[in-house]
């Protein structure tokens, strides 16, 4: 007998748990780890027990759905949601979930549900259909990709490059990096955002090829979560050039040889605000790169 339960702190832990077995083939929407979880939920003043719910099942949790009433603007109250995380991916328990959770922010007095999901292979089918199932509209795609890596494809052990690549210390010599980003048209907004999420936890890898003294190729690495086996590969960035082919091959490869070092297993690639090229350069690899569309229920 499956029973829902509220939120308790207690259950945090099992949560990120039971998260990281729901989202192993998600890139975008998948689970953070317990130290970032609980930072979020003690900063957050408007942190509301009541609309997260758990499923449980002889006193073990199998599921949970996580939601919130996020602002009212114009006198509509808009509330946020996660996708489920199940990893049995079992229907019956998804029902229970998302009954209890449109109950409550009905109760709450909101009028307009949002959510996203990725679309992907091995998950298109389960994602497309909830969103069906549950009567959400369609409502704009991400401008940006990403995509899951199979380390055990690449053999790049012994890859040794001709290149001049060199590590690069962004902390001491930030300047130069944010320059070259904003060079080659990748928006500031991700500037900001990228350069602020790289902090103490993080294992951060600047890898760079210099033309003349300036930046020509960018990529990087973050080994983010290593308790759960999870590295990013957050981009590889190359200035349009006749041999842009080589220095994106090169730079890629180098960074999957100092990931494999690390042993880690789940590797994700996140490649924001898509420059020009990159996309097909990506594909050479066999790599399949993600949508994140977003949608909207009205309640």
């Amino acid at each position: 007998m499956i029973e829902l339960r509220n939120y308790k702190e207690e259950y945090l832990e099992d949560q990120v748990r039971l998260g990281f077995e729901a989202t192993r083939e998600w890139v975008s929407t998948g689970q953070l780890p317990l130290s970032a979880m609980k930072r979020i939920y003690e900063s957050n003043e408007n942190f509301t027990p009541e609309t997260r719910h758990y499923a449980f099942k002889d006193d073990k949790m199998v599921g949970y759905v996580i939601s919130a009433v996020d602002r009212e603007i114009d006198e509509i109250k808009e509330a946020s949601m996660q996708f489920p995380k199940i990893p049995s991916k079992d229907k019956e328990i998804e029902k229970m979930l998302m009954e209890k959770t449109l109950t409550i922010l009905k109760d709450k007095g909101a009028d307009i549900l949002r959510t996203r999901i990725e679309i992907n292979s091995k998950i298109k089918d389960q994602m497309e259909s909830f969103v069906e199932d549950y009567g959400f509209e369609f409502e704009y795609n991400n401008d940006y990709r990403r995509a899951l890596l199979d380390l055990s494809k690449f053999d790049v052990e012994n890859f040794e490059s001709d290149l001049p690549i060199e590590e690069y210390d962004h902390k001491n010599n930030p300047k130069e990096l944010e320059e070259f980003l904003k060079e080659i048209n990748v928006q500031d907004p991700f500037v900001t955002h990228f350069f602020r999420t790289v902090d103490k936890e993080r294992g951060t890898i600047h890898l760079v090829i210099r033309k003349d003294g300036k930046i020509i190729v960018h990529g990087t690495a973050i080994i983010a979560m290593k308790e759960y086996d999870l590295c990013i590969i957050s981009h590889v960035k190359v200035k349009k050039n006749d041999s842009m082919k080589k220095e994106f091959d090169d730079i890629f490869k180098s960074l999957l040889k100092i990931i494999k070092k690390e042993n880690v297993a789940v590797n994700h690639l996140y490649v924001p605000f898509g420059i020009e090229g990159s996309k097909e350069l990506y594909k050479n690899y066999g790599i399949e790169l993600i949508e994140i569309k977003h949608y909207k229920k009205y309640l």
